[in-house]
């Protein structure tokens, strides 16, 4: 199975120093950090890709307007590489983080929002399922999306969250 998942770091680190999007977007297809068949083309070989998006492309946050943008240009980028190379056997899908305890999502709380030891607790009691999302979990829907179990599903861009966008209570 060709894997090929991106977290986006390079992408929040240019966002913050030079705030360009088109510039991310672009620099992210140039050095092929995103969809890149061409290595499944070059051997003629089917093969599975995982552009790894963010559920923040749907509203997300002001402090991260750049970062928003951008996964939203990767979302559609996604689905017009799916489009184009469906015919090669090639799947291509998204899928949209929700909030998830990683390093870089520390480290953000306590520059961003101030947070102190203890904030995930806090965060994760307030959650519907009482924890944020865990990378290992994350990896493991992968797993399954870049396999052959995962059938004929191209184009896709899923919310992988515990909240359901759009809705309200």
């Amino acid at each position: 199975v060709d894997l090929a998942v991106r977290r986006g770091q390079r992408s929040i680190r240019r966002e913050e120093n030079a705030g360009v999007v088109v510039l991310t977007i672009v620099s992210q297809l140039r050095d092929r950090t995103t969809v890149d068949p061409g290595h499944m083309l070059a051997r003629q070989s089917p093969g599975s890709i995982v552009n790894i998006l963010s559920t923040s492309m749907h509203v997300g946050q002001t402090i991260l307007a750049a970062y928003v943008a951008s996964k939203g240009g990767l979302a559609h980028v996604t689905k017009n590489a799916a489009h184009a190379h469906r015919f090669d056997r090639i799947r291509i899908n998204g899928l949209n983080i929700g909030w998830t305890i990683t390093e870089g999502e520390d480290a953000i709380q306590r520059k961003a929002h101030g947070a102190t030891d203890g904030w995930y607790a806090k965060a994760a009691a307030g959650m519907p399922m009482g924890k944020l999302g865990q990378p290992d979990e994350i990896a493991d829907f992968i797993v399954f999306l870049l396999s052959d179990r995962s059938g004929v599903v191209t184009g896709s861009i899923i919310d992988w969250d515990q909240n359901v966008i759009g809705a309200l209570d």
